[in-house]
């Protein structure tokens, strides 16, 4: 595969990884502060999940917060993961933990905007935090009921322009784009849309959850599991319930590496269960992994460039 037909990010993510594998701690985590949401999407697999719908206890969060912060600070703590964070009644406590204690570079989480009102907003800006992704995915409220299963697009919309215009300038914005069915003809419009907003603009492919959505609307893209995947190499994901998930795709826990109620992310992170895991991506067979098994979630030439390059150096980046 030539360079030429690389995609920039996918070069600099992989001179990332070539400079700091391999970790003795992750650099990133997903923090599932709960897991209840205010919508009905039909792409979402949340209310299925063994694990149930439930909320982090503030305390056990702390404890995670805590060490992340003596190795740290980490590049970023995304506190979402299966559901809405703005349904967690300590959020706010949260967001200025993290801060407070110095955790991570970049904090923060995606919503869905309902409940991003002013009064929210000015509450997470003072809490301290510094990054917000926004999924709307659609540019008419029919395109917006038919995926989410609400009529809350006008409301979506304008709290997230509220929000652009009186943010501090430092606190990043994203809003994200699935392309499906349900919205067939209105990527352009949501490009044209925001791009002078000042918000990041992602537009990505949907992907199934590692094949537990099945639905003949949806556009989709295909597995591409024979390569390794670099999240397991980096990144962690733990869910409200205290246990610890390779990926922040694993939904329904089926490849749970630990549990934070016993075990500390470190002894996790180089724990066998996770090593194993490493393993089994780095010689091709990722897809006996549970939740790696069909997977969607990074494309093919992520997997080809990145995992191919992580095979090639398996020695060096299996070296805990």
């Amino acid at each position: 595969m030539s360079l030429l037909t690389i995609d920039p990010q996918l070069e600099q993510r992989r001179e990332s990884l070539a400079t700091s594998l391999p970790l003795a701690f992750p650099i990133s985590l997903n923090i599932e502060s709960t897991n209840l949401c205010n919508l009905q999407c039909f792409f979402c697999p949340r209310e299925e999940s063994s694990k149930g719908i439930g909320s982090m206890d503030f305390e056990l969060y702390c404890k995670i917060i805590d060490e992340c912060a003596a190795h740290g600070p980490l590049k970023l703590i995304n506190l979402h993961k299966d559901g809405e964070p703005l349904a967690h009644p300590r959020i706010y406590d949260m967001v200025r933990y993290i801060a407070d204690r110095g955790a991570a570079e970049e904090f923060g989480f995606t919503s869905n905007g309902i409940l991003f009102d002013e009064a929210r907003a000015a509450r997470l800006v003072e809490a301290g935090i510094n990054k917000v992704s926004f999924s709307i995915d659609a540019t008419s409220e029919d395109a917006y009921e038919r995926a989410k299963g609400r009529r809350k697009y006008g409301i979506v919309v304008e709290n997230v322009r509220r929000f652009l215009k009186s943010k501090p300038e430092h606190v990043k914005v994203a809003v994200k784009f699935i392309s499906m069915k349900e919205n067939q003809g209105e990527e352009g419009e949501f490009v044209e849309m925001w791009q002078d907003s000042g918000a990041e603009l992602i537009i990505s492919e949907y992907h199934d959850w590692s094949g537990s959505v099945r639905d003949s609307s949806l556009q989709g893209i295909l597995p591409v599991s024979e390569n390794a995947c670099e999240n397991p190499f980096y990144s962690l994901a733990v869910n409200w319930d205290g246990t610890v998930s390779i990926c922040c795709v694993d939904w329904d826990s089926q490849s749970v590496v630990g549990d934070v109620h016993g075990q500390t992310i470190a002894e996790i992170w180089n724990g066998d269960a996770l090593r194993q895991v490493r393993e089994m991506h780095l010689s091709g067979r990722s897809c006996e992994v549970g939740a790696c098994g069909g997977c969607s979630y990074k494309d093919k030439q992520s997997r080809e460039y990145i995992g191919g390059w992580l095979m090639a150096n398996r020695d060096r980046v299996m070296d805990y």
